[in-house]
Parts: C-alpha cells; sequence; structure tokens
C-alpha cells in the first residue's frame, strides 16, 4: 500500500468483542464467536470507528466494507488503487437530533 495521509494501516472496530479465540478454545470460543457475540452486538449496537490508511479498494470491499458503509464512506468517489487516510465514525440509536438516529461521518 502506498503511503496514505496517516501514515499507519487503517483498520475498523465494529463491535466491542472480536473473537474469543484468544481466550477460550475448540468448542467454547466457535459456539462464543458465531452465536453470543453476534446476538450481544446486534442487541448492543456498538458504535463503529475506522482510522488509518485505506485504499480505495478497502472502503468498497472486504472485511472493512460494512463499517465504512455505515460510516457514510461508500458515498464518496474514491480511486480503487489510491491511498486514502481515513477518520470515520458511526453511533447508533442516538438521542439527538432525535430518538433512534443513526450519526455517521467520514
Amino acid at each position: 500500500m502506498n503511503d496514505g495521509a496517516l501514515g499507519f494501516s487503517g483498520d475498523c472496530l465494529s463491535s466491542a468483542f472480536d473473537s474469543a479465540d484468544y481466550v477460550l478454545s475448540g468448542n467454547a470460543a466457535t459456539i462464543t464467536n458465531d452465536f453470543i457475540f453476534p446476538l450481544m452486538n446486534a442487541i448492543q449496537n456498538y458504535p463503529e470507528f475506522c482510522l488509518g490508511d485505506f485504499t480505495g479498494d478497502q472502503v468498497y470491499g472486504g472485511e472493512h466494507y460494512t463499517p465504512m458503509a455505515n460510516c457514510e464512506c461508500t458515498r464518496m468517489p474514491l480511486v480503487g488503487s489510491h491511498t486514502y487516510g481515513i477518520i470515520a465514525g458511526a453511533t447508533f440509536n442516538s438521542v439527538c437530533p432525535e430518538p433512534g438516529a443513526k450519526l455517521a461521518g467520514c
């Protein structure tokens, strides 16, 4: 990846729990990762945040697509092979400007 504006590879955090593999093993980790964490994340509506340098291809596809779309980054016309410094965030079920609102920025 070419050097982007921020100078470090980007990543997104879209849940409070990314993986139980480092704590649990075997079936316990599988059950937790496949069923418990997705259920908790669906109920909690955790905010999403992306920070760092991403290529246009990373914004429009792959593992970062959902958080980038929720943060409204996919609405911008980006060149796939170029690298962009991105600071993005989205929160769900906010009380402002109205109850249940989604606030997002990229």
